[in-house]
């Protein structure tokens, strides 16, 4: 799967955690990307580039004032 995705400000959504196995893609095209996943906090400026294992659940954010843009792929194991 391939997504575009746009978070406004102060704007977050939660992920429901994905077969085991799946890795997720997130290049950041602008603003700043927090993903927050199984204790685990990471984040990425416009040009900065995240994986992170989605089997358990997520959330993205934007907790800053500007817009976040990014692409996200979605990559499940085949089984």
């Amino acid at each position: 799967e391939v997504w575009r995705w746009t978070l406004a400000p102060q704007e977050h959504f939660d992920g429901a955690a994905h077969p085991t196995g799946t890795c997720e893609f997130l290049y950041v095209l602008s603003g700043m990307l927090t993903v927050r996943t199984a204790g685990e906090t990471m984040s990425a400026a416009a040009g900065g580039v995240l994986r992170l294992t989605a089997d358990a659940p997520h959330r993205y954010s934007n907790d800053h004032a500007k817009p976040c843009e990014f692409h996200m792929v979605v990559a499940e194991p085949v089984v």
